[in-house]
C-alpha cells in the first residue's frame, strides 16, 4: 500500500501541473483520458513523461468541471479504482494525494496570474465545495483539517492532511510535516 501511494504521488506530480495549469490559467483542455495518453516510465517504473494524442481545445467559456472532466473522471477516477483494487489502498488516500498537488498548482497559478478570478473559482470548486454538479460528492473536499496542538502551555493551530499518504512506512522515509499520524501531532506528545 505504501509503495502504491508513493508511486501515485510521483505520477500525480508529473501529470497534474501541466494539465491543471492549462485548464485553469489558459482555459485550455488537453486530452487526459487513458485512451488519449501514453506514458513512459524509467527503469524503476516511475513516470517520466506523458504524451497526448492531440492538442486539445480552448475552453474559454466552460465551467470548472467541464474543463477538468477528462482529467478527473476519465483519468483519475479509473486510475484510482484500479490502484485501489490492485494494492488494497483506499481511494480516499489517492484522492488526498491528488488534492495535495492540485492545491499547490492552483496556489502557484493564483500568484502567477495576480489572483485570476477563473483560477480562484477553480480552486474553490475543486477543493472547497463538498459536492459537485448533480450532487456528486467531491473527493477532494476537506483534504486538510485544522487541529489545535497544545505543547508546553502553548496552543497552536496547524493544518494537517486528512489522510496519511503512508510514505513513512517505506525504508528511510519519515512522516511529512503535515502528516496526521506524525508523533508530534498526537495528543500527549512532548
Amino acid at each position: 500500500r505504501a509503495v502504491a501511494s508513493t508511486w501515485s504521488l510521483q505520477y500525480l506530480w508529473a501529470l497534474l501541473p501541466p494539465l491543471a495549469a492549462a485548464a485553469s490559467v489558459l482555459q485550455h483542455v488537453f486530452p487526459a483520458a487513458a485512451a488519449d495518453m501514453a506514458l513512459t516510465v524509467d527503469t524503476e517504473g516511475l513516470p517520466l513523461r506523458f504524451y497526448i494524442s492531440h492538442e486539445g481545445e480552448s475552453a474559454q467559456d466552460a465551467d470548472t468541471l467541464t474543463r477538468y472532466d477528462a482529467l478527473l473522471f476519465q483519468h483519475l477516477e479509473p486510475l484510482f479504482a484500479c490502484i485501489s483494487e490492485q494494492a488494497n489502498l483506499p481511494r480516499k488516500i489517492l484522492w488526498g494525494n491528488a488534492a495535495r498537488y492540485l492545491e499547490i498548482v492552483l496556489e502557484q497559478a493564483l500568484v502567477a496570474t495576480g489572483g485570476s478570478a477563473v483560477v480562484a473559482d477553480d480552486k474553490d470548486t475543486l477543493l472547497q465545495q463538498p459536492h459537485w454538479s448533480a450532487g456528486r460528492r467531491n473527493p477532494f473536499h476537506a483534504h486538510q483539517c485544522e487541529v489545535l496542538l497544545h505543547n508546553e502551555g502553548r496552543c497552536e493551530t496547524i493544518r494537517l492532511h486528512r489522510q496519511c499518504c503512508l510514505t513513512h512506512l517505506l525504508p528511510a522515509e519519515r512522516h511529512c510535516t503535515a502528516c496526521p499520524l506524525a508523533p508530534q501531532h498526537q495528543p500527549g506528545f512532548a
